[in-house]
């Protein structure tokens, strides 16, 4: 009990609940995602290609709506827009159940893009407003929603799994509803944080605009974190679609792996974070790019599932190294009226990886094999880890480095 009080006191009312609506939200999406590839391909019988370029249609309306919200919520609020993206991403999972014709499809993944684009880089400002300016803690805090993510992971593909095996449909009903309940959680219990003009003044980064500079070089970071964010995508869209020819049971086992992954996270992401608060963090976000190359070779090659859940669990450490930090260390350069606007750019990786790579990925895979594809991706990420530690030698102060 004096743990637990220890935990809940450490951070203020608005993180947990921020962190509850984390969850729910990401329930919704792991309940979805993972299966939609199979719905549109299965169900409804549309060729895997097409399949993949209406799925990338989402990420399209995407870079969009991700970068339009970070600059709305540093006028209007978080709170406002975090809502406003929940219950659209809601709605717009709800009208697939009425999808006849691949048109409709097309219309309602630009919808449900547009939407779910705009949660992640507000969501991401809001925390660096309340945590403010304890380096140490906000690592901890970007560790603890990259935790209820996976939480949310850990249920979401269970829930999915069982609901696509009794009625497809039922999954974009559950999802919706989950959603729903974030969207709720913070409406009723979130309050605003605006920044202070004492916090404003206090930092010397704040300007009244983003310099073409400041572009260039949270544009950088973006570009070179691309490869990872395309791996991500291929883990939502093509990697089911490669374990279907090795595994007859291949639903079952990537259930597994994706449980597996999230559980790993759930229990390890906050010990770990912790363990590794001291070390270079520029040296965590080279091994996290390492460890998901080698991931990549994993599930190119692995012919069990005990291997795939040792690649699995090497997935797991690095996103758990590397991720929050980029996330610290985008909340360190930004000035604290632009950070909605500098998360919004930094979180457009994630939209173009599912933009580009599922359709990428299922060119790669029809023309040559799954095996080449993940090969391919880890080649590249191999690449970026170099260059990217490069920009941040060159932009990142020493103290956000080291502290």
């Amino acid at each position: 009990m004096v743990y637990l009080d220890n935990l809940l006191n450490r951070y203020n009312r608005s993180v947990w609940i921020g962190c509850v609506g984390q969850v729910f939200s990401q329930l919704g999406n792991f309940i979805v995602y993972p299966f939609l590839a199979l719905y549109l391909t299965q169900k409804m019988h549309i060729a895997l290609v097409q399949t993949m370029e209406i799925i990338a249609l989402s990420p399209i309306a995407a870079l969009v709506a991700g970068y339009v919200c970070g600059p709305l919520s540093d006028r209007y609020g978080r709170k406002q827009v975090m809502v406003l993206a929940l219950v659209g991403q809601a709605l717009a999972l709800l009208t697939y159940t009425w999808c006849s014709s691949i048109a409709s499809f097309c219309i309602v993944s630009i919808l449900e893009g547009f939407f779910g684009a705009m949660y992640f880089p507000v969501v991401h400002a809001f925390i660096a407003d309340v945590v403010n300016k304890e380096e140490n803690l906000l690592n901890e805090v970007f560790s603890l929603y990259h935790m209820a993510l996976n939480f949310g992971g850990a249920v979401g593909p269970i829930i999915g799994s069982l609901v696509f095996s009794m009625n497809p449909n039922f999954v974009f009903w559950v999802a919706s509803f989950s959603i729903l309940i974030a969207a709720a959680s913070i409406f009723v219990f979130v309050r605003n944080v605006p920044v202070s003009s004492k916090e404003r003044a206090e930092d010397p980064k704040s300007t009244s605009s983003v310099k073409f500079r400041d572009y260039l070089i949270i544009g950088a970071i973006m570009f070179f974190s691309l490869p990872v964010a395309l791996l991500y995508a291929q883990v939502k869209t093509n990697l089911p679609i490669h374990l279907s020819h090795h595994f007859k049971d291949y639903l079952r086992v990537y259930t597994i792996m994706m449980v597996f992954n999230a559980i790993c996270v759930v229990v390890l992401q906050m010990p770990v974070t912790r363990l590794t608060k001291n070390t270079n963090k520029r040296f965590l976000i080279f091994l996290s790019f390492m460890a998901f190359s080698i991931v990549c070779i994993g599930y190119a090659f692995s012919p069990s599932l005990p291997m795939l859940l040792i690649t699995e669990f090497v997935f797991t450490v690095g996103e758990m190294i590397g991720l929050p930090q980029l996330n610290g260390m985008v909340a360190a350069l930004a000035p604290p009226e632009k950070r909605g606007h500098y998360f919004a750019i930094f979180d457009l990786r994630w939209n173009i990886g599912e933009m580009i790579g599922p359709t990428l990925g299922a060119l790669i895979v029809t023309r040559f094999s799954g095996s080449t594809m993940f090969v391919v991706f880890g080649l590249w990420i191999a690449v970026s880890s170099v260059l990217l530690i490069g920009v941040l030698d060159k932009v990142m102060p020493l103290k956000h480095a080291k502290n």
